[in-house]
């Protein structure tokens, strides 16, 4: 009797083993593939630009981007964009909520793929799950200063992700009194290839766009109140769309040197500080200490 019931606990532990094996062999599996394919994709964007007297730009990103799989950190890389460097960095969430400072970081570098915003989320497996984030920041030589014109140009299009819509406003200087045939504005894409579903000046288009929703690539833009307003709708991934407005010059003054040279300058100045003071230490305590020692050691 006892030997039977030895036996029925050995079976019946033999065949939770081997549940938990079969469990291993195939939920970590899953996992890892979860893993691999753990993507996100932006949906949505609306950019709004403040040109500055001083030709910094101040600029406010709010992204809807869409989640798969399972993520703890997301990021909004810089690519095809014109900067020498990026401070005020926020990043709020869905409530408008900022983000800890230790929770997000901007990454630049001389390999523009490696210019990004990186921030984290609540890490878990997400399932086609939408999301709201918005960037805070301000740009230091975004703007081209030319010979007879300067001129801002920026991209719409997130790396590596379409848009069902993207909608940008750009501000011009509050003091400016320009008027608008003196403005230049332009949008360069390869996501519409239909250049009649491109309709420049037109608001009443605009809002249209803006209110529908369109199963073909289209976009608009005009000018109001020294505004630019652009949008455009179901633009591919892995196509261009950057916007372009230029006025003539004296809207914004040239800085004397750029944020990258002052930043050089102030820490180049602050080796030739430490540099200085440590002659200056030897001069005053260093050669006195070793003059004395020498004095000891013939002693």
């Amino acid at each position: 009797m006892q030997q039977k019931l030895k036996n029925t606990v050995l079976t019946f532990m033999a065949k939770k083993f081997y549940l938990l094996l079969l469990l291993i062999i195939f939920l970590f599996p899953n996992l890892s593939l979860a893993q691999v394919q753990a993507t996100f994709s932006y949906q949505k964007s609306r950019v709004e630009i403040w040109i500055n007297q001083d030709s910094t730009i101040e600029v406010v990103e709010e992204d809807l981007i869409v989640l798969n799989g399972f993520l703890e950190r997301l990021n909004h890389k810089f690519l095809n964009k014109k900067i020498d460097y990026l401070t005020r960095l926020e990043v709020l969430d869905a409530q408008g909520r900022p983000l800890e400072k230790k929770d997000y970081t901007f990454t630049n570098s001389k390999a523009k793929e490696k210019v990004s915003i990186d921030w984290l989320i609540p890490k878990r497996t997400y399932v086609n799950e939408a999301v709201k984030y918005t960037l805070k920041y301000k740009v230091y030589g975004a703007l081209s200063l030319l010979a007879d014109r300067d001129e801002l140009v920026w991209s719409l299009l997130p790396a590596g992700s379409g848009l069902s819509q993207v909608e940008a406003i750009v501000h011009l200087p509050n003091h400016s009194a320009i008027k608008n045939e003196d403005l230049k504005i332009d949008l360069e894409t390869n996501a519409i290839t239909v250049s009649k579903d491109i309709y420049r000046t037109d608001k009443s288009v605009y809002d249209i766009i803006k209110a529908s929703e369109f199963i073909r690539p289209v976009a608009s833009y005009y000018l109001a109140d020294n505004s630019v307003y652009f949008i455009g709708q179901n633009l591919k991934k892995d196509s261009f769309f950057n916007i372009k407005v230029s006025w003539p010059k004296n809207l914004v003054m040239k800085p004397k040197v750029s944020y990258g040279q002052a930043l050089n300058w102030l820490i180049g100045g602050g080796i030739l500080i430490i540099f200085i003071g440590y002659l200056v230490y030897y001069r005053c305590f260093g050669r006195k200490k070793l003059q004395k020692a020498k004095e000891e050691e013939e002693k």
